[in-house]
């Protein structure tokens, strides 16, 4: 069994750490990708791995990203689950 590999982008949390000038405050998600192999997508959001053991089936580094933050997915190539 193999896994579609995609790329996701989705709008994710920041934080500063200095002192921040009120005109200067990002009011906006940062956007972040990550690509991998697919392990589930629904309503709810995506769970990706970014690890996979050809041998083994074994899943390392494995992701979930809440529907509501994804902007995009983008499949890299079809796998055959």
């Amino acid at each position: 069994m193999t896994f579609p590999v995609v790329v996701v982008f989705w709008g994710d949390a920041h934080e500063k750490h200095e002192d921040v000038d009120v005109a200067d405050i990002e009011h906006e998600p940062k956007v972040q990708a990550i690509a991998g192999w697919l392990i589930k997508q629904d309503d709810v959001g995506v769970t990706i791995a970014t690890e996979y053991g050809v041998e083994d089936g074994e899943l390392r580094t494995v992701n979930f990203i809440p529907a509501g933050m994804i902007q995009s997915l983008e499949l890299v190539r079809q796998g055959n689950k």
